[in-house]
């Protein structure tokens, strides 16, 4: 019976988590892509300042 018990918390619990997931999302996204348009454009300045470099 406790056996039974920890199962359905466990349902119980991954029921939970993907509900939390799909609210945090939205913002979840916006952040990993505002961190990789910011790689991207940190690298394009380094590639383009050493091109600079190079050119002068």
């Amino acid at each position: 019976m406790s056996k039974k018990r920890v199962k359905t918390k466990a349902k119980l619990e991954s029921f939970k988590l993907p509900k939390i997931n799909l609210d945090l999302s939205p913002l979840v996204k916006r952040i990993i892509l505002g961190v990789f348009f910011a790689f991207l454009g940190c690298l394009f300045l380094f590639s383009y300042s050493e091109v600079l470099l190079v050119a002068f």
